[in-house]
């Protein structure tokens, strides 16, 4: 069943399986995507990023955010539901007065 797999591209990244490793809060912690590309994971991602954590903590964002070479590709989600407290708009001005 392998034989029959094909790459798949996200963006100009190919990916070589389609059998990765979601985006898991709690769990898809560096040691753990690097256990799983060890057993053939091509394509991982982070755990799960609330953005008012990733805000509040540098600690907690620093441990959220670890990469290294041997880990990419590589990616996460962010998420958060609190008006002008997602990290994009705060940390890039990117709200405007009109957006309200």
């Amino acid at each position: 069943m392998r034989g029959d797999w094909k790459p798949f591209r996200i963006g100009q990244v190919e990916v070589s399986s389609p059998v990765v490793l979601a985006s898991l809060a709690g769990y898809s912690d560096l040691p753990y995507r690097l256990i799983c590309r060890r057993y053939g994971a091509p394509f991982c991602a982070t755990e799960m990023l609330l953005d008012r954590s990733l805000l509040a903590s540098p600690k907690l964002r620093n441990r959220l955010l670890q990469i290294t070479p041997q880990d990419h590709p590589l990616a996460g989600q962010l998420i958060g539901n609190i008006e002008n407290e997602g990290g994009a708009q705060q940390n890039t001005g990117n709200a405007s007065d009109k957006d309200k």
